[in-house]
């Protein structure tokens, strides 16, 4: 696979340079035309570079790796979970962005299809998500991750597969504006629609256990501080926030001419991908789990934070919120009592409702844009910006962590820079109306806002790290997941009651008084929590005085019997 896909990435670029004979014929289906032979030689490049670069790296890791000391292996472990992150998530990013951008080339004139998708996908996580934590919980480490990768690299395949043939057997998808309602365009409707429910499923699966158990166990491990971990996930995250977007972005609006070429060209780009990625990210999860012998246990003892927190650890007791009678329930409903039961609740509330919003370059926000005409480029470019701001509000989360002391306040001083950020978008709306200066004002917004919104994320993350135990961290986490997806639905309901474009002021106005509305739940939790750290401070000084006086009461009779 290696050695061929070196043969394409060179056979595309001597294309590009002006080699015609080298050049792949278009197919038919998309119809020829004299200067689409040159073009072809873009995607041959890219698709030969995916394939090449990942089989390669995979081959020389695995083969350096078998040779090394026990101690190279865990130092080297942690850069291979790091990587494997990152192809996860670059693969994540382009579809998230891809599959607005198909279907807004497909129906071209409504945002009802695109808001419809993303109901369904969200709805099928948060009715199968309990059951998945529970699963994550309970099954071996290497088998979620194992399974997760098949199944949830099979479902995006499986999604590039139907836009294709969707392209070639329907000559009016990119040309004409469909309707869901027609037999042939509902046939494959329903097919991305299943395989985009089990993908979101699967990628929820592997996000569990690698960024709420994995890293955790690791941290204890090598005596690793966990917020570095965490802060180093996020940035890789993030970087792929910044530069996979404008990457298919920029793929998707020069490698055709046609929407029909974008869409098949685009789909072909982000399943090869997929298809190359995931041998890599096997193999590299598999290392990381070889190296850390401490990832085959799972309980009490397997790494840092799976021990509960004694009494002292800012009141971080998750025992007591875990009451073992929840066992004895279905995973389902388990799952969601020991979430409303649990202590951060309030606090995880507030994190969850920020998905109840447009402003989250998502797919209402991409659909709109597209009607409103901003070219791919620029807002996958400002997805990218928004990514770096992210990056930014890393830095800014461990500034904010020093300064005031406080892992829960941080949360606060976040939370607010959030929404303070991300209001001009809304603002704009009121006193420029729908146009060119309110399409970049809110772009801008959402960018810089994510300073505030990654910051935030990180308190959540390390929160319930440290609060939640560890054969617990599943179905939390889990049931935190379904929660949001459940707000995101939501605000896909109010995008298919909204769906025409002209609409899309009332749904910018809704997120930002969400936001708000989260911004005072979240301070309210950490006042109430500050009210119990301060009684129970009260309650330990005045049990402390009266063992003294009992003491020294004691010692004064045990004198006058001396005397006696």
């Amino acid at each position: 696979m290696a050695v061929g896909s070196a043969l394409l990435a060179l056979s595309g670029g001597l294309c590009y340079c002006g080699i015609d004979t080298l050049c792949v014929a278009h197919p038919e289906a998309l119809g020829s035309t004299s200067e689409l032979n040159r073009k072809i030689a873009i995607p041959m490049l890219i698709i030969g570079i995916l394939l090449a670069s990942p089989s390669m790296f995979a081959l020389y890791v695995s083969s350096k790796f078998k040779s090394e000391t026990s101690d190279r292996k865990r130092a080297n472990a942690l850069n291979f979970l790091y990587s494997s992150h990152f192809m996860s998530a670059w693969g994540d990013r382009m579809w998230e962005i891809a599959v607005p951008m198909f279907l807004m080339d497909i129906f071209k004139v409504t945002l009802l299809p695109t808001a419809l998708y993303t109901v369904f996908v969200y709805i099928t996580s948060v009715i199968f998500m309990p059951q998945v934590g529970k699963w994550v919980d309970s099954a071996s480490r290497l088998t979620v991750q194992r399974l997760g990768l098949l199944l949830e690299n099979m479902a995006v395949v499986c999604t590039t597969v139907i836009m294709v043939l969707l392209v070639f057997f329907d000559k009016n998808i990119g040309i004409e504006a469909q309707e869901v309602s027609s037999f042939a365009i509902l046939y494959y409707y329903v097919g991305l629609l299943f395989f985009g429910g089990l993908g979101e499923l699967m990628n929820g699966a592997q996000t569990l256990s690698i960024e709420k158990d994995w890293v955790v166990a690791i941290a204890g491990s090598l005596q690793a501080d966990l917020g570095d971990l965490n802060t180093t996930l996020r940035r890789i995250d993030l970087g792929c926030k910044a530069l996979a977007p404008g990457a298919f972005a920029f793929i998707y609006q020069f490698c055709g001419d046609t929407p029909r070429e974008k869409i098949f060209y685009g789909a072909i780009i982000v399943g090869l991908w997929n298809l190359a990625s995931f041998p890599v990210e096997l193999i590299l999860n598999t290392m990381v789990y070889d190296a850390f012998p401490v990832l085959r246990q799972k309980g009490p003892k397997s790494g840092k934070g799976a021990e509960e927190p004694s009494s002292s650890s800012s009141g971080r007791n998750s025992r007591a919120s875990n009451p073992p009678d929840h066992k004895k329930r279905s995973s389902m409903c388990y799952g969601w009592g020991l979430y409303f039961s649990h202590d951060l609740f309030t606090a995880s509330l507030a994190y969850t409702m920020l998905w109840m919003t447009v402003l989250d370059n998502g797919s209402l926000m991409t659909s709109y844009l597209l009607w409103r005409g901003v070219p791919p480029t620029h807002f996958g470019f400002a997805r990218g910006a928004g990514a770096l701001f992210g990056l930014m509000g890393t830095s800014v989360f461990l500034c904010i962590r020093r300064s005031v002391g406080s892992l829960e306040k941080s949360g606060v001083a976040a939370m607010w820079l959030f929404w303070i950020l991300l209001a001009p978008g809304v603002v704009s709306f009121y006193l420029a109306g729908v146009s060119r200066i309110t399409d970049y004002v809110l772009m801008a917004s959402m960018s810089i806002g994510r300073i505030g919104l990654w910051s935030f994320d990180l308190v959540i993350t390390q929160l319930t790290q440290e609060r939640v135990s560890e054969e617990n961290r599943g179905s939390f986490g889990s049931a935190q997941t379904a929660s949001y997806q459940f707000f995101y639905v939501i605000i896909n309901l109010m995008g298919i009651v909204f769906h025409k474009p002209s609409q899309f002021i009332v749904l910018v106005s809704y997120s930002v008084g969400v936001v708000l509305l989260a911004a005072l739940l979240y301070t309210k939790w950490y006042f109430t929590q500050q009210t119990k750290k301060d009684r129970a401070l009260q309650l330990n000084v005045s049990t402390y005085h009266s063992l003294e006086n009992s003491k020294h009461a004691v010692s004064e009779q045990d004198a006058e019997y001396m005397v006696l």
